[in-house]
């Protein structure tokens, strides 16, 4: 396993600032020493389920259904951690999927589980507060549901259930939450836009979502400045799920979203992007 990028400690490179803090730039991909001779497991189908990475997250699922991480706040400290360390907190437990936001983390396990833990303002960990979480804790308000898919933006969470409905949760600014307005949840909710909809995938950027059905259709809601939902109007926000018609014949088999874009694959192996564009 190798990566590249910025850290704030625990890597060789360049030192640069940013935003007042001291990093280390590694423009080159490097090996990371405390991999070697771990079994790094990738899906195709998923890739989602190998490695998660985003500004202070980088966690990795082993064959064996382990989960390690560094540079979090995973593993009951605050303190950063410079490498691959084992959340203890999940002995036992089999984690099959994991996603990162900005602050926090949700995993998903062999038993259709869903554990957060992190920061938990705007009640983005789903435990009825916004208080931060140390380590893993269970979402109780989805224990009566079998999860299938689990994953992150900024500062929300969503969950796919196995009989297709569609959970979110935490802050709920432009509406990306789909319940119709911007009102932020610490609880799962589910997006009732979606009812009668099976949901097939998932995908949260900073200010947006997006869902692929089980028909290859794609809908997304959230910020529209800028296009960010694609539905070609930069004005206002969309509140509920709705059908982005530009793909209204196309038949879409993969999605991803990340900040302030969203990207997806056809059946006829084209790719399709959507995204706000800086100066």
């Amino acid at each position: 396993m190798v990566s590249l990028g910025l850290a704030t400690q625990g890597t060789q490179g360049d030192v640069v600032e940013l935003a007042g803090r001291r990093l280390y730039r590694c423009l080159r991909p490097r090996q990371l020493e405390g991999f070697c001779g771990k079994g790094l497991r990738f899906r195709r189908s998923k890739p989602s389920r190998c490695l998660l990475c985003t500004f202070i997250y980088i966690m990795v699922l082993w064959f064996s259904h382990d989960l390690f991480c560094f540079l979090s706040h995973a593993i009951h400290l605050v303190s950063d951690q410079d490498e691959p360390t084992f959340v203890d907190a999940l002995r036992g437990v089999g984690v099959s999927q994991i996603a990162c936001g900005s602050g926090h983390t949700v995993v998903l396990t062999t038993d259709g589980q869903v554990y957060t833990w992190g920061r938990g303002d705007d009640g983005r960990l789903g435990h009825g507060d916004n208080g931060w979480k140390y380590v893993p804790r269970i979402a109780q308000s989805l224990s009566g549901q079998v999860i299938v898919q689990v994953t992150c933006g900024s500062y929300h969470t969503a969950a796919v259930a196995s009989n297709g409905d569609l959970f979110t949760w935490g802050g709920g600014m432009y509406g990306k939450l789909g319940h119709g307005n911007e009102s932020g949840h610490s609880t799962p909710r589910r997006v009732e836009g979606l009812v009668g909809l099976t949901v097939s995938q998932i995908a949260c950027g900073s200010r947006h979502t997006a869902v692929l059905t089980s028909t290859g259709a794609l809908y997304t809601w959230g910020d529209k400045e800028n296009g960010v939902a694609g539905h070609g109007d930069t004005e206002g926000h969309q509140y509920t799920p709705k059908l982005l018609e530009r793909m209204a014949g196309k038949r879409v088999i993969q999605l991803s979203a990340c900040g302030f874009h969203t990207g997806c694959l056809t059946d006829s192996h084209e790719v399709y992007t959507v995204s706000e564009c800086a100066p």
